[in-house]
């Protein structure tokens, strides 16, 4: 059970954060099944990422959770229950 998986992650050396913007998008088979770390959206350990949003987007069918926030702050994220994740949202 294998999908796409969208990972954001800025390099140390990199001075300036990346950003995600996702407006009204609808994704399908999205994340990996027992795999740490393959999430559908995940933002991992950004800091400060108040340019980013996630907006009226939908995840149909993931297979491990739908959306992940790690050691990241304040994101934008406006969504909807996922349908048929494996797992919940963190």
């Amino acid at each position: 059970m294998y999908g796409a998986h969208i990972l954001m992650n800025t390099p140390k050396y990199k001075p300036v954060p990346a950003s995600l913007r996702l407006n009204n998008v609808e994704l399908r088979r999205m994340g990996q099944a027992f795999r740490l770390g393959r999430y559908a959206i995940h933002f991992h350990m950004m800091g400060n990422v108040a340019s980013s949003s996630i907006k009226a987007c939908a995840v149909h069918v993931s297979y491990n959770r739908a959306y992940a926030v790690h050691g990241s702050s304040y994101a934008t994220l406006q969504v909807g229950f996922p349908e048929r994740a494996i797992t919940g949202c963190t």
